[in-house]
C-alpha cells in the first residue's frame, strides 16, 4: 500500500503515469479555469461538429458540403459553449432556488418563488467561475498527492496522511489564489 493509504502501482508504467498525474495536477491547479474553458469549447466543437455532419448526412448532402458545413457548424458550436453553459448555470441556479424555497416554505407566495429562482440563479452565473477555481485547486492537489506519493513509495518513502493533506491544502490554497488573482 502507498504511504497515504493510496492502492500500490506496480512497474515502469505505473511511475510514468504518477509523474503525469504530478504534472497534470499541478496545471489543474494553477490554470484549471483557463483548462476548464478550453475543454467546453472543444467539446462543444466536437458535439456541434458531428451532429451536424450526421444531420447532413442524413439529408443526402454532398460529402464536401458536408465536411465544410459540419466543421463551421463546429466552430460555431465552440463559440456559443461558453453561452450555453452560462444559460445552463443560471437555470440549474434557479431550479434550485425553487427546490429550495418551496421545501424549506411550502406556503410562499409565487413572487418569493420567482425571486428565490432570480436570485439563485444570479448567485451561481456571478459566482461559478470562483467554484470551478476552487474545484479545479482542490482536484489537482489531490492529483499532485496521489503521484508523488507513489513516486516517493517506489523509493520506498512514507508519508504520514497528515502531512499529504496538509500539503494537499497548501496546494489548493495556493492554486487558487493564484487562478482567483489572475482573473481580475
Amino acid at each position: 500500500m502507498g504511504g497515504a493509504g493510496f492502492p500500490p502501482v506496480a512497474g515502469t508504467g505505473g511511475l510514468i503515469l504518477a509523474a503525469v498525474a504530478v504534472l497534470a495536477g499541478l496545471a489543474l491547479c494553477y490554470w484549471g479555469k483557463t483548462l476548464f474553458v478550453a475543454m467546453l469549447a472543444l467539446l462543444g466543437f466536437v458535439v456541434a461538429w458531428r451532429v451536424s455532419a450526421a444531420v447532413l448526412q442524413d439529408m443526402g448532402s454532398a460529402e464536401g458540403f458536408v465536411r465544410w458545413a459540419s466543421l463551421a457548424i463546429g466552430a460555431l458550436g465552440a463559440l456559443l459553449s461558453g453561452f450555453v453553459f452560462r444559460v445552463y448555470l443560471f437555470a440549474a441556479g434557479g431550479l434550485a432556488g425553487w427546490f429550495l424555497v418551496t421545501g424549506w416554505f411550502p406556503a410562499a407566495s409565487l413572487l418569493v418563488r420567482v425571486a428565490a429562482v432570480l436570485v439563485c440563479g444570479l448567485l451561481l452565473f456571478v459566482y461559478s467561475d470562483i467554484f470551478i477555481i476552487i474545484l479545479a485547486a482542490l482536484a489537482g492537489a489531490l492529483l499532485v498527492a496521489r503521484g508523488a506519493d507513489v513516486l516517493l513509495s517506489a523509493m520506498s518513502i512514507r508519508v504520514p496522511l497528515l502531512a499529504v493533506a496538509g500539503v494537499c491544502f497548501l496546494l489548493a490554497a495556493s492554486g487558487a489564489i493564484r487562478q482567483l488573482r489572475s482573473r481580475k
